[in-house]
């Protein structure tokens, strides 16, 4: 069983190349037992690995012609496709080397139809299941069916290639219901020419998003790129090209057919256990803050120097700001009203930074050395982790330690995993060229990646919010200028953050204040009095972050400080701590 929010290694391990799949295989099955077994079409036979073993231990050939598609039972009998050139579908047993002519589900996609047999009867004959033999769009009809999956209450999924959808039709009736892709019912993901579909133990999809080169997933919480999601073909390993299909294993690692890359590839699932390393305080919503901040550094006292930027608090409440006209880091620990750490490292005009849950800093240093450094809190070093053309505005690092980059200059935010080899960067948002369309981005600024990596952008010059669902590169405006809800006028906004329930707090620069959002939807937080010096006004401030009581820290850049607000207990009642997600209760 698969938990919400589960995640896989974006790079792959490559499980086996041309050299023992052939060319451009098509189909993968592993079993309970996690044995393998993988359709070599190229030279007409199927490889079967078992657990731990890297190379094949057992090939089966006899009769075999180019197969596309396998199934094994619980019992071992092995069900392969041999219809291109034989017309039918044979059985393997499990002692056997050569097969016995039988016939199961059959997807067969220039037929536009799936048919079935049981395997108890003496007839040869097919049933049709569903398809009407003609290529259509309607509800009955399917164009180039390729993957299907049959769940235990005999419901029937189909991947719809030319349809770019994948249909359910539940037992006996004909008339299939779109459940992903284009003409859902329901908000989904959109796909292109789909070739597999898979489902996990709780019945949600997983689906081999052929032309679109990724993996996308369900749980919970709606649909998402699970791997391939660089936006790329390509071959390296965090790339797929044109992939076919996938499967399980026990552990939940995802196999998939990398099919003109020649390859099958291994996506290693991850440790569910990690947790956001910054606070997303749960507020009621009419939670208030008090309008007059108290100054926790600035320049006068020499705690931090001119125009801070970037700001960071962990759940340990240790904050650290990018003091960039000093050329370091300066770390508070939880209570201390003095840095108690400071971090140099050839750093120039750092203007992000961004904390992970085991204390490793990474900085923004483009400006002048064209990279984000991570800075190990166990060597005590810094090592380059992503080679950029600009400063980053933003700095972001998810949940599988893909690090983000929003690189202003260049009206884009890119990504790159820590671990991959290569050191190739991710276009995630933006073309390169300013402009105001939901492709384009202005300028932009602060970012968020929240636990379904979605991507929430500043977009200061079009003064806006955009949302990049995981794998879009269509931006959806959720604040400001065009958004499609009433929300709230924004000018040149510069840093985006959620709370738990995903509610949107927005540094509004030139506006000189924070807003907010809640059920009854946005407002002025602080700073709602006109830009200046006084305790309860801002002067193009950039960037915010909550600690663990759901006080507010800002940027005052221009104001050279640091700036605490204080969030209001009473205005949500009784109160208790909040550490990120702990809720402030009535």
């Amino acid at each position: 069983m698969l938990q919400p929010y589960t995640m896989w290694s974006p790079s792959a391990i490559t499980f086996a190349n041309v050299n023992s799949v052939g060319s451009s295989p098509f189909d993968i099955f592993v079993n309970t037992n996690n044995t393998i077994y993988v359709a070599n079409q190229a030279n007409s036979r199927v490889l079967v690995w078992t657990q731990g073993s890297t190379w094949p231990i057992r090939y089966l050939s006899s009769n075999l012609s180019s197969p596309y598609s396998l199934f094994v039972t619980t019992t071992g009998e092995i069900y392969i496709d041999s219809a291109s050139s034989t017309g039918r579908i044979d059985r393997w047993t499990p002692k056997a080397s050569s097969g016995v002519p039988d016939i199961l589900y059959c997807s067969m996609q220039s037929s536009h139809q799936i048919v079935s047999k049981a395997l108890k009867t003496n007839s040869n004959a097919f049933a049709i299941v569903v398809g009407t033999g003609s290529a259509g769009y309607a509800a009955n009809m399917l164009n180039q069916p390729w993957g299907i999956f049959v769940d235990i209450n005999f419901d029937l999924y189909v991947a719809d290639s030319n349809n770019n959808r994948i249909q359910l039709f539940r037992p006996g009736q004909l008339t299939g219901i779109t459940v992903v892709g284009s003409t859902s019912i329901n908000l989904t993901i959109s796909l292109s020419y789909p070739t597999g579909v898979a489902l996990d133990f709780d019945g949600y999809l997983f689906i081999v998003d052929k032309y679109n080169h990724r993996i996308v997933g369900s749980d919970s919480s709606g649909f998402r790129c699970v791997v391939g999601c660089t936006n790329t073909v390509g071959s390296n390993t965090n790339q797929l090209y044109y992939p076919t299909s996938m499967s399980f294993d026990s552990y939940g690692n995802i196999f998939v057919t990398d099919t003109t890359n020649s390859r099958i590839q291994k996506f290693i699932r991850l440790n569910n256990s990690r947790v956001p390393s910054y606070n997303q305080p749960k507020f009621c919503s009419d939670a208030s803050w008090n309008p007059n901040a108290t100054t926790f550094a600035n320049a006068t006292n020499g705690t931090i120097g001119p125009s801070p930027y970037g700001i960071f608090i962990t759940i340990n409440n240790t904050i650290y700001v990018a003091d960039r006209s000093k050329y370091r880091v300066q770390i508070w620990s939880n209570g201390s009203a003095t840095p108690s750490q400071s971090i140099y490292g050839s750093l120039m005009n750092s203007n992000s930074l961004f904390v992970t849950t085991n204390g490793d800093v990474f900085v923004d240093n483009g400006y002048y050395n064209g990279r984000v450094d991570k800075r190990t809190t166990i060597a005590n070093t810094s090592v380059p982790v992503m080679y950029i053309s600009s400063s980053c505005y933003g700095s972001f690092v998810d949940l599988t330690d893909v690090v983000y980059c929003s690189m202003s200059n260049y009206h884009q935010v890119v990504k790159r995993w820590v671990n991959d080899n290569s050191s190739t960067v991710t276009v995630v948002a933006g073309t390169g060229s300013a402009y105001n369309s939901s492709y384009y981005l202005n300028r932009p600024m602060g970012i968020f990646v929240d636990i379904n990596f979605d991507l929430y952008v500043a977009d200061q010059y079009n003064h806006r919010i955009q949302l990049f669902r995981s794998g879009q590169r269509y931006g959806i405006t959720v604040a400001g200028s065009a958004s499609p809800n009433r929300t709230i006028s924004l000018a040149y906004p510069s840093g985006v953050v959620l709370d738990v329930d995903g509610y949107l707090f927005i540094v509004d620069s030139y506006n000189h204040r924070i807003v907010g959002s809640s059920s009854n939807g946005f407002r002025c937080i602080v700073g709602c009095s006109g830009i200046g010096n006084a305790s309860d006004r801002l002067r193009y401030p950039t960037s915010m972050s909550f600690d663990i009581y759901g006080n507010m820290f800002v940027a005052d850049t221009s104001n050279n400080r640091i700036q605490i607000f204080n969030f209001f207990t009473e205005s949500c009642g009784k109160y208790t701590k909040m550490k990120s997600s702990e809720a402030i209760k009535d």
